[in-house]
C-alpha cells in the first residue's frame, strides 16, 4: 500500500497518465509496469485521457489514485484465504492518507516550499490555486514548473513579471483551450440523453452509458461557454 501510494504521488506530481490500470497492470513493489498508451501530459487538464478507447474516462489523470486504491482492494480480497481482510482492510484504507502525505511532500519540493516552517492548509491552497490557474489557461504541466524554478527568492517585480510573460507562452491557444472543453457528442444529443437519465436512467445501462459520462458532458458545455479569449 505505502509503495503504491508512493509511486501514485510520483506519478500525478509529474503529470504522466498510466493509461490502462487494470489490476493485471500494477505490481505490488511499487514500480511502473504495463503503460502501453502512456503519456506525459503538455498543457494541463486533470480530466486527460492518454488511452483513446478510454471512453468513459475510467483512467484519466485525475482517476489515477482512485483506481489505484480499487486495484489495492482487489488485491487484498483476491489474497484473503492467505491473508484475512480483517488484517489487510485497515492497511488498504491507509492509502489516501499516504498518498496525499507523499504527493504534498513532492509537490511542496517542486515549489520550494519550506515543510517544516510553512503552513500546511495556505501551502495546500495556493498548490491547488497555481492547478486552477493552469487548467484554465493550458498551461504546459512540465515546462509551468520549469519556468517557475528560474524565480528567485530575491526576485525584482521585473523578474515576476518577465516569468509571467515566460509562462503565458507556454500556454495553448484560446481556440485550442475552448475546444478541450465541447461536449463528446452533438448538444441534441446530449440535451436528450440527460432527459433520459432523469426520467428513464435504466435505459443508460441498457445502452452501456455511464453515468459518470451524463454528468460530465454539460459541466464541458459550461465551462466552454465561460472561456473568454
Amino acid at each position: 500500500v505505502d509503495s503504491t501510494a508512493f509511486l501514485i504521488a510520483c506519478w500525478q506530481t509529474v503529470g504522466f497518465c498510466h493509461g490502462v490500470m487494470n489490476t493485471d497492470n500494477m505490481s505490488i513493489t511499487g514500480v511502473t509496469i504495463d503503460y502501453g498508451p502512456f503519456g506525459f501530459m503538455e498543457a494541463y487538464n486533470p480530466d486527460h485521457i492518454c488511452n483513446g478507447s478510454d471512453d468513459s474516462g475510467r483512467y484519466a489523470f485525475n482517476k489515477q489514485p482512485e483506481i489505484a486504491a480499487w486495484n489495492l482492494d482487489r488485491f487484498a480480497i483476491a489474497i484473503q484465504h492467505c491473508l484475512p481482510l480483517e488484517k489487510s482492510s485497515p492497511h488498504v484504507a491507509r492509502f489516501h492518507e499516504l498518498f496525499d502525505k507523499y504527493y504534498s511532500a513532492r509537490m511542496m519540493d517542486k515549489l520550494g516550499l519550506d515543510k517544516e516552517k510553512g503552513d500546511a492548509e495556505e501551502d495546500k491552497k495556493l498548490i491547488e490555486a497555481l492547478f486552477e490557474v493552469m487548467e484554465k489557461t493550458g498551461a504546459d504541466f512540465t515546462n509551468t514548473f520549469r519556468v517557475l524554478s528560474q524565480l528567485g527568492y530575491d526576485a525584482s517585480d521585473q523578474d515576476v513579471d518577465d516569468l509571467i510573460a515566460l509562462i503565458v507562452k507556454q500556454t495553448i491557444s484560446f481556440e485550442k483551450l475552448r475546444s478541450r472543453y465541447e461536449p463528446d457528442i452533438p448538444i441534441k444529443k446530449l440535451q436528450m440523453l440527460v432527459m433520459v437519465a432523469q426520467t428513464q436512467p435504466e435505459v443508460l445501462s441498457r445502452l452501456n452509458i455511464p453515468p459518470d459520462f451524463i454528468t460530465s458532458q454539460p459541466k464541458k458545455l459550461e465551462l466552454m461557454n465561460s472561456l473568454s479569449p
